[in-house]
C-alpha cells in the first residue's frame, strides 16, 4: 500500500501534507485552445442551440 501511494504522489496525482494527511490533488479544467469561451455562460450559450420564437 505505501509504495502504491507513494507512486500516486511521485506521478502527482496525491499531495502529502503534514498534519493533514495525504491528500488528492485536485485537477484543473483544461479546455482546448479552439474553445476561447472565458465564462461558463460563455460556454453554455457557445455549445447550445439557439432559442425558438
Amino acid at each position: 500500500m505505501r509504495k502504491a501511494m507513494d507512486e500516486l504522489v511521485r506521478s502527482g496525482l496525491l499531495v502529502r501534507k503534514r498534519g493533514v494527511g495525504t491528500q488528492v490533488v485536485s485537477s484543473q479544467v483544461r479546455r482546448p485552445w479552439s474553445c476561447p469561451a472565458s465564462s461558463m455562460t460563455s460556454a453554455t450559450t457557445a455549445a447550445s442551440p439557439p432559442p425558438r420564437c
